[in-house]
Order: structure tokens, then C-alpha cells, then sequence
């Protein structure tokens, strides 16, 4: 009674664009997802779940061979923090952010691929209360290189709640 389609991955970490709320990459497949089906897992070789099927790209709302789905170590922290709090928890500085283009990148001195810039900082945050300001660039994240604003996002959010970070930034 069930069925299989190849399911061949054809990118990873990928994001969909205009989608500044998703808190992860998803898997790019040809696996057949369709309004009805998604949620599958997404196997491989080996038959282990490496993802949960989870959107299609499609104008006309059925499969056209694009698929995304949810990494399985992305799916399974949201399920432990739902069976531990009852909702999912991700970690939050309270800032608007965007990637750096070409003239943003002149007019701070920055090179390519590296950080995101700061265009709000929300009063009362964690963000407002370590003093970070409009316009600050942020590169780094306890250490680790940081190559746009959808990294950032990704980083932070994968943190508890309360958890302390050391920012490098450009200011």
C-alpha cells in the first residue's frame, strides 16, 4: 500500500526566497510532494530518515519536480522541545537584519559573504541590553564565521533561550 518515489537531493541548506521566518535549511528533492502527501520522510540509501517532505515550488500547486523537507536533526530538536516544553524554543536577540550588498559592503569596508548587518535593535531585548546598535555588521558568533543575515538567524535560533553568545562585530 505505500508507495516510493526516487527522492534524489539535488541541494542542501537551501532556503526559500521571500521566507524571512523559517529557522532552517531545507533539503532541495525531486520527490513527489504533492497538497495531500507532504510529511513523508525523506530516505536514504540506507533507508535512514534524512528528512521530513515538507513544500513544493510550484505555480500550479502540484509537483513539478522541486521539493524541500526538513532535515531530520531539524526536526527532531523541534520535537524534543515540544514533548519537553510544550512549544518550541529558540533563542532571540531581538534585531532586524539584512544581508549586505554591494554598496553596503563599500560604505562599511566589508568583503563579500562576510556578516550581517543590524537595521533594528527592538527596545528591551537581550540585543537592546548588550548594546548592540543600528548598523552594527555582525561576523561572527562564538567564533564562528557568519556570511549573511539567514545564518545569523539560524545560529541564534538554535540556541536556548538564556544562553550567552560573544558577537564579533563591525562598528
Amino acid at each position: 500500500q505505500a508507495t516510493v518515489t526516487a527522492g534524489i537531493v539535488s541541494a542542501l541548506a537551501r532556503d526559500i526566497p521571500g521566507d524571512a521566518t523559517s529557522f532552517q535549511h531545507f533539503i532541495q528533492t525531486d520527490a513527489a510532494i504533492n497538497p495531500g502527501n507532504s510529511g513523508g520522510p525523506l530516505l536514504n540509501i540506507n533507508g535512514d530518515v534524512v528528512g521530513i517532505n515538507t513544500m513544493i515550488a510550484s505555480r500550479s500547486g502540484g509537483n513539478q519536480g522541486i521539493g524541500f523537507s526538513v532535515p531530520s536533526n531539524i526536526a527532531r530538536s523541534v520535537m524534543e522541545s515540544l514533548i519537553r516544553h510544550g512549544r518550541v524554543l529558540r533563542g532571540f536577540l531581538g534585531i532586524g537584519l539584512q544581508d549586505l550588498d554591494e554598496s553596503l559592503q563599500k560604505e562599511f569596508n566589508v568583503e563579500p559573504g562576510v556578516g550581517a548587518v543590524v537595521n533594528e535593535v527592538r527596545p528591551g531585548t537581550p540585543a537592546a541590553q548588550a548594546g548592540l546598535k543600528e548598523y552594527d555588521v555582525i561576523t561572527a558568533v562564538n567564533g564562528k564565521k557568519i556570511e549573511g543575515y539567514k545564518e545569523l538567524q539560524l545560529t541564534i535560533a538554535a540556541l536556548s533561550p538564556g544562553t550567552s553568545v560573544k558577537l564579533e562585530l563591525i562598528r
